[in-house]
Parts: structure tokens; C-alpha cells; sequence
């Protein structure tokens, strides 16, 4: 069997199961964001990874997704910068688009697999969070 560049890039996918998300409740981290003062209200964060399939296959519903939620939408990548801009700009994003390193994902933001959610309230505490496996998991999640 030959190797693809699918092969690889599906090994790269985030994935960190010694991490431990955070619970409902538990403060995030979201000066982390380097968004500025949290907006107020409840805030949807999505982290992706470009090397995810599952991830990949998000990209087009965002907009959707972001529009259906009563709050703001944060898309978190752990892409280049650049691949990020061009993303945000081929999709259209109204919404912020962030990069972060994979180490802050586990590390700072504890995502233990992408694609992955969390809900934060306006004090910045937890409401919910959990791995996305598509778009009927928001629905599920009632966005």
C-alpha cells in the first residue's frame, strides 16, 4: 500500500488525550484569544485544525452555524497565519478567525481532539463545550 499526502495529513490530526477539558463552570481563558475585552453575552469558540478532515469539511457551514447562534461566533485554527487569512477570506467569515499553536490548544485552551466547542458565558465561565463530529452535533447542542 502506498503512502498519499492524505496519509499524513490525517496523522497530523489534534488529538491529546491526556488533556482534560474544561467543566461547566470553569473559567476559559479567553484573553488568550488576544481578542480584546470579552464582547459580553455568550460566545461560541470552534477550534479547528487545517490537518483535520472533519475539520475541513466545517469550513463551508460556518457561516451558517455562526448565524444560527445567539452570540458570537470565534473560529480558533491552529493553521498559519496566512492560511487563516486566506480561509476567512475565501469563505467570507464575518466572524473573528484566530490562530493558535497546537501546544495552546491542549495546553492553555484544553482541546483534546478538533474539531472541538466550547460555550462561554459573559464572565467567561463554561456553559458547555465537547468534540463536533458535524454539523448535527450543533444542532444537537441546540445551535
Amino acid at each position: 500500500m502506498s503512502s498519499s499526502k492524505f496519509d499524513f495529513l490525517l496523522s497530523k490530526v489534534v488529538e491529546n488525550t491526556d488533556v482534560v477539558p474544561f467543566a461547566p463552570s470553569e473559567s476559559f481563558p479567553y484573553e488568550r484569544l488576544q481578542l480584546g475585552a470579552h464582547p459580553g453575552g455568550s460566545l461560541l469558540i470552534c477550534f479547528i485544525s487545517l490537518s483535520c478532515m472533519r475539520c475541513i469539511d466545517l469550513l463551508p457551514k460556518l457561516n451558517d452555524i455562526a448565524g444560527r447562534f445567539d452570540g458570537q461566533f470565534v473560529l480558533a485554527s491552529c493553521g498559519q497565519e496566512e492560511e487563516n487569512r486566506e480561509i476567512g477570506e475565501h469563505f467570507h467569515f464575518p466572524f473573528p478567525l484566530v490562530t493558535a499553536t497546537e501546544e495552546d490548544f491542549s495546553g492553555v485552551f484544553r482541546v483534546q481532539h478538533t474539531p472541538y466547542i466550547y460555550v462561554i458565558d459573559a464572565k467567561s465561565k463554561v456553559v458547555t463545550g465537547g468534540m463536533i463530529q458535524d454539523e448535527k452535533t450543533f444542532k444537537e447542542l441546540g445551535i
